[in-house]
């Protein structure tokens, strides 16, 4: 009689996910790494990764913004921050700031030749002004 061995699992262990690197990932994504660098820190494959955080990576950079949209209008809307209120403001209403001085001019303002018109030189005019005096 022959004693059968045991079959070893191929591959790659199975994954379980972990709130830890769920953290991680969360993380990541909102500092915007791409799926297959969060997917190496965590130590899996894209696949994997995708098949269990897709719904945390497509939605944590907007859960992240408006987790800090909320405490900005908390901030701007209590009244004692002024640069929060002025921030939405900017952002939201679209107000600016303008550094713009603005000048009047009446009349008509005449452009000078800072270079003179160059005109080509005769072979007389060349010979004077670049001949060598020849020696005898």
């Amino acid at each position: 009689m022959a004693i059968q061995e045991e079959k070893k699992p191929r591959g790659r262990p199975k994954y379980i996910p972990n709130d830890n690197d769920l953290k991680k990932v969360k993380i990541l994504a909102i500092a915007g790494l791409p799926r297959r660098r969060i997917a190496a820190v965590i130590g899996i494959g894209e696949h994997t990764l995708s098949a269990h955080y897709k719904k945390e990576i497509d939605t944590a950079r907007e859960e992240a913004n408006g987790a800090v949209l909320s405490n900005l209008f908390r901030l701007a809307s209590r009244g004692d921050n002024p640069v929060a209120a002025i921030f939405w403001c900017k952002t939201q209403l679209r107000w600016r700031e303008t550094d713009r001085l603005e000048l009047e001019h009446s009349g008509e303002i005449a452009h000078k030749h800072l270079t003179p018109e160059i005109k080509p030189l005769t072979l007389d005019e060349w010979q004077e002004r670049f001949a060598k005096p020849q020696v005898h």
